[in-house]
């Protein structure tokens, strides 16, 4: 069903094990259409982390979803890779318009770190791009974590502000 969870971590780890980091929005099969969501995750300080060794799933529903990942004032998001995942080619079945499904990330002074090597957004099909990622005046960094990774996606500004800086390391590339 609908719904809105929302996730603020400070101070504080959480650490997911498995194949998915963290999903945010899971799909509902009694659901697929009637349904809106929203999931929204903040990693907000120095000592706030949110960890997993597998992929972050951002909006892994049919329709009507937003998720949103926010890494701010020294967080650290660290996680093997980050996608929108939409399961229509996944389970080859046919859903509602899954471009309604909106996956944003948010970087003000938040790490992304790596744990694996290749491309930062795992985009295997054009359903899984994610729909926005905006780098606010506090910056991002990339830290590639002894790690060989390439940011696949444009880090953009947002709408009306300047971006102050974006740190990549020498063995990441854009």
């Amino acid at each position: 069903a609908g719904g809105t969870c929302v996730v603020y971590v400070t101070g504080a780890q959480l650490s997911a094990a498995g194949t998915d980091a963290m999903t945010l929005g899971s799909y509902d099969w009694s659901a697929a259409a009637k349904y809106a969501g929203r999931g929204v995750v903040t990693i907000d300080g120095p000592t706030a982390l949110v960890e997993g060794a597998g992929v972050l799933n951002l909006g892994q529903r049919t329709n009507n979803f937003v998720a949103v990942m926010n890494v701010k004032n020294g967080g650290v998001l660290s996680t093997g890779a980050i996608r929108k995942n939409d399961y229509s080619s996944q389970y080859k079945v046919s859903f509602p318009d899954t471009s309604k499904i909106g996956a944003y990330l948010n970087f003000d002074g938040g790490t992304f770190r790596a744990r694996a090597n290749g491309n930062v957004f795992e985009v295997t099909r054009a359903t899984q791009k994610i729909t926005k990622t905006t780098v606010y005046a506090g910056g991002a960094t990339i830290d590639a974590n002894g790690y060989s990774v390439n940011v696949n996606l444009p880090l953009e500004k947002p709408d009306g502000y300047g971006v102050a800086s974006i740190t990549i390391p020498a063995n990441a590339s854009l």
